[in-house]
């Protein structure tokens, strides 16, 4: 076994172990957090918002945990762009029902604010996984020759 597999073998243990990964309690938290505001938005005609936001939200930490167990960086990357892309559509959610006055532009703002630092967490780690898959697909086609 060579340096390069040892270096492999030490990252790949740390993408297993998501107890590691900073933006994943905060992201938990802009889950529970978007929940909560969810249960105060009243009104029958409302239930497509709370689901849409709650979705969204949990979508987040869901994605960079199931993607944090798989094989390689290229499919990790994978969903964590799909949690960036939940990201997004929380957002959207959340200023659609901070205009429509259902919560306090106040709640929203904070939201906003927290979200906006999960995906730029989320953004670098996505950086470093693309280049750590160009890495693996480096190691692979040495391996072929």
């Amino acid at each position: 076994m060579g340096h390069a597999d040892i270096i492999w073998l030490q990252y790949a243990y740390s993408m297993s172990d998501p107890k590691k990964l900073k933006v994943l309690p905060k992201a938990k938290n802009v889950a529970v957090e978007c929940r909560k505001v969810a249960q105060r938005i009243r009104g029958i005609e409302n239930i497509s918002f709370r689901a849409q936001i709650t979705r969204a939200a949990f979508s987040i930490p869901t994605n960079i945990i199931e993607g944090n167990g798989l094989q390689s960086a290229k499919e990790y990357g994978r969903y964590v762009r799909t949690a960036i892309n939940s990201s997004n559509e929380l957002d959207f959610h959340i200023e659609t029902v901070a205009e429509l006055e259902l919560i306090p532009q106040q709640s929203a703002a904070g939201l906003l604010k927290r979200n906006e630092e999960v995906r730029r967490m989320l953004s670098g780690l996505l950086r470093y996984l693309d280049r750590k898959a160009k890495e693996e697909d480096e190691r692979k086609k040495r391996k072929k020759i």
